[in-house]
């Protein structure tokens, strides 16, 4: 199981990246939602994280080295409510995608699942 910081972490970015997307359901978008609004009245003393938390919302693969030394400063990584909240989103975003593609297939030689792929299949016939 990974440790509170990076579950904090993950579902900020993971978030970030679909969570508020038109793609994702209404319980992911509300989830999120209400995630960031904990994180930030959580966050609201501290004027440095609150900027770093809005650096890494907006760019989730920037590096979070100081947004988890906010956590961990602020004693967040010890937020059960938190940190229940972030692994309910995470759930939620891993439901989510996971219900993204159904492939019913029978007697197929090839399946590409997936978008944007490039495939070249080449098959021999009996």
């Amino acid at each position: 199981m990974a440790d509170a910081v990076s579950t904090i972490i993950d579902a900020i970015t993971a978030g970030a990246a679909t969570g508020a997307s038109a793609a994702a359901s209404d319980a992911v978008q509300t989830s999120y939602k209400g995630f960031l609004s904990l994180l930030r009245r959580r966050f609201s003393t501290s004027e440095a994280g609150t900027r770093e938390l809005e650096r890494v919302i907006e760019e989730p693969e920037a590096d979070d080295h100081e947004l988890r030394w906010h956590l961990r400063s602020g004693q967040l990584d010890e937020d059960s409510e938190l940190v229940e909240v972030a692994a309910t989103v995470l759930r939620l975003l891993s439901e989510n995608t996971q219900s993204r593609y159904t492939i019913t297939a029978q007697r197929v030689q090839g399946v590409v699942q997936g978008d944007n792929n490039d495939v070249r299949m080449k098959f021999l016939d009996d």
